[in-house]
């Protein structure tokens, strides 16, 4: 898993999510809500999966793994949309994920360590109410004056989590390489807290990063990252085992958090 970042420019932000388009949409899911009629469809955030597929560079936000070789991958809610209900037409709320981690092991699991969020009240409340709540609940990702208050009450449930886009998941995990069962594991990082490694276990497990085709793959990468490593070390000149080594930790490379904590803080290689 490695730290991902919204593209927040108008340009790359389909007119659905934002602005006058998006505050229509809040409003039917209010009415809906309040009706108990809300029926919620994966065509209304089906529009976000290509900017999401580009921001993750076509891998899983999760397990860092290429969408071709886990699982397909679609638009995922990070807060369950079932618990979260508001939040189900929130861009914030999206990442692009493998069904693997999504839907067989997340499910609509959300551990948090805080108080739970609240959503907005609208059983009895007229349209005129309704109407004052939209823009309230979730942002606009174009606004980012009004972005930090949202992200500071989300971060106050203290989820158990890890959401790239919100927190740098790099410092958080650690991984241990099995030469006989040629396997690599994630594990929390000792270094940290323990509230910290409890937020790296919770999420280990709720997104099943060490299921056996996981370790397996992972293997297989860190193999080639661990001959150009030695090349390295034997020739520390050798153009072509460093232009591994740099391929291997680029944000487009498969299972390159994983490969940047070999390269960068266990072997001490500057690239």
């Amino acid at each position: 898993m490695i730290a991902l970042t919204h593209d927040r420019r108008a340009a790359v932000i389909p007119s659905t999510f934002r602005g006058s388009n998006q505050k229509r949409r809040e409003l039917t899911l209010l009415k809906a809500q309040r009706e108990g009629t809300t029926a919620l469809k994966s065509s209304q955030w089906k529009g976000a999966k290509a900017q999401l597929r580009a921001e993750t560079q076509r891998k899983c936000a999760y397990c860092d793994a290429p969408a071709a070789a886990v699982a397909h991958c679609d638009v995922e809610h990070y807060r369950p949309k079932s618990i979260y209900w508001w939040l189900a037409l929130c861009y914030d709320n999206y990442l692009y994920a493998c069904q693997i981690c999504n839907q067989v092991h997340k499910g609509d699991r959300f551990p948090i360590a805080g108080p739970p969020l609240t959503g907005p009240v609208v059983h009895g409340v007229s349209d005129q109410a309704l109407q004052a709540l939209v823009g309230t609940f979730a942002p606009d990702p174009l606004d980012l004056p009004a972005l930090p208050a949202h992200l500071a009450a989300w971060a106050a449930e203290r989820p158990l989590a890890v959401n790239p886009y919100l927190v740098d998941p790099e410092p958080l995990f650690a991984y241990e390489a099995d030469v006989a069962l040629q396997e690599v594991s994630i594990v929390p990082e000792p270094t940290q807290t323990a509230a910290e490694q409890e937020v790296a276990r919770q999420s280990i497990g709720l997104y099943g990063l060490n299921r056996e085709e996981l370790r397996l793959q992972r293997y297989i990468t860190f193999e080639i990252l661990s001959l150009a490593h030695e090349g390295l070390v034997e020739q520390p000149n050798n153009a072509r085992m460093r232009a591994i080594l740099e391929r291997q930790v680029a944000p487009e490379h498969e299972f390159s958090g994983m490969c940047r904590y070999f390269v960068r803080r266990v072997w001490d290689h500057d690239v």
